[in-house]
């Protein structure tokens, strides 16, 4: 029986994300009371952003691609586009760039476009589905959908729209993702937790379509990389950081130079910068030996790049990317207050509390420092938490909310740190 438990639970996972995505939609949706019918293409098409376009773009090519293997009975080749397609495209990238957007309080234009764009993939994307989860596909639509259709069952099989289409779009988004996987594999070598900030990443492109790629959409590598700043540089062209250094291959120059080998080895190591690039691009270099002339390829060194000791490199096949984790005191600030605000979304969710709900807090720090910190990001924890009332305070002088409060305790890099919320 060629059964595999293992895909059986793969399988799970994603539809539990799908319909976390549905969930997400539908609860800001109703927040907000966004009606699609009062919001069409033509109301919302001056407001798209680049990220908008281009998803409305792939699930163009998405209904395409699984159109085509449906109709040549390749049903896994189908099922497999649609689950990439919302996993990876809605949950894991999109729904992050546009979470900050759906928080603003006030209907603007720029809110309602994102939820133009996410209403409108979903509604296509649960007719894909139906064939495959009927019974998943029809509460998903009735949970979405405004009604006119009464069932997913008879809705019309979607048809790709050609005017949505954007190749170049999906392209250099293509790149980007490219990109911002070799930037995460740098973070992560580094240790540095997606959810704290970095101050900078330099990339260094192959070429000038590479770069112009990256330019295209540098804003949406600084949201998915949690970067302050983005630099592209020329086609081809290092970081000023980056210093190159020759390493010499002992065997390879020993059986060309023979007893002058130790000191042309001397030489080479001190060879500077500047020499090592233009032996880098020429090819060779001419040493004076003894009074003699001696000429090195590349084929008898090494040509190493050596950077700042917090900063990591990683290549993709557009280029290379560098990320510097060092940390100041303001990105400090930011990744404890963040680290803080994700416990108390935590307890909210225990507390049952509604997204539109507020709350009184208080939060108590075991280390001085630790409470300078966030009090330089206060307003950003009472953004993020609905917190009407804040107090930042030490552990020792941590009251808590006794009546109708709830406290609990956590442990945050290797520090205790207590909070307290009270609904209002």
């Amino acid at each position: 029986l060629l059964f595999n438990p293992d895909e059986l639970k793969q399988v799970k996972r994603s539809l539990s994300i799908i319909w976390n995505i549905f969930s997400f939609a539908v609860t800001y949706m109703m927040l907000d009371r966004f009606n699609p019918e009062e919001w069409p293409m033509e109301r919302v098409k001056d407001s798209l952003r680049s990220e908008d376009r281009w998803l409305l773009s792939r699930c163009q090519t998405v209904i395409e691609k699984v159109t085509e293997s449906i109709e040549n009975y390749r049903l896994h080749l189908a099922l497999r586009e649609i689950l990439d397609f919302l996993v990876e495209d809605v949950s894991r990238f999109y729904i992050r760039l546009i979470r900050r957007r759906t928080w603003i309080e006030t209907p603007e234009m720029d809110k309602m476009a994102a939820y133009y764009t996410l209403y409108r993939v979903l509604m296509d994307s649960v007719r894909l589905l139906a064939p495959f989860t009927p019974y998943l596909a029809e509460k998903l639509y009735q949970a979405i959908s405004t009604g006119r259709v009464e069932s997913v069952h008879l809705c019309d099989w979607p048809k790709p729209e050609k005017e949505l289409i954007d190749r170049s779009l999906e392209a250099d988004m293509d790149v980007c993702r490219r990109a911002l996987t070799a930037i995460l594999a740098a973070r992560q070598r580094g240790q540095v937790k997606l959810r704290w900030p970095i101050g900078k990443i330099v990339i260094s492109p192959k070429s000038r379509e590479v770069r112009k790629s990256l330019m295209r959409l540098r804003n949406i590598i600084s949201v998915q990389a949690n970067c302050k700043e983005v630099e592209v540089l020329e086609a081809g062209v290092k970081p000023s950081f980056v210093k190159l250094r020759v390493k010499p291959k002992p065997s390879a120059l020993g059986s060309k130079f023979r007893e002058l080998t130790p000191k042309i080895i001397e030489a080479l190591k001190g060879i500077k910068d500047e020499e090592a690039e233009r032996f880098m691009s020429e090819g060779k270099i001419s040493l004076s030996i003894d009074g003699r002339e001696v000429s090195i390829s590349l084929d008898d060194v090494e040509i190493l790049e050596e950077t700042p000791k917090k900063v990591f490199v990683e290549e993709f096949d557009g280029g290379k990317v560098f990320v510097d984790t060092e940390l100041t005191v303001e990105l400090m600030a930011e990744a404890l207050a963040k680290e803080v605000v994700r416990r108390a979304q935590i307890m909210r969710k225990e507390m049952k509390l509604k997204i539109e709900d507020h709350v009184d807090a208080e939060i108590g720090f075991e280390r001085a420092e630790s409470l300078d910190l966030v009090r330089k990001m206060e307003n950003y924890v009472k953004s993020e938490v609905r917190i009407r009332n804040l107090r930042l305070t030490r552990v020792e002088d941590f009251k808590g909310f006794e009546v109708k409060g709830y406290t609990k305790e956590w442990e945050i890099e290797d520090e205790k740190v207590k909070i307290s919320l009270k609904l209002v």
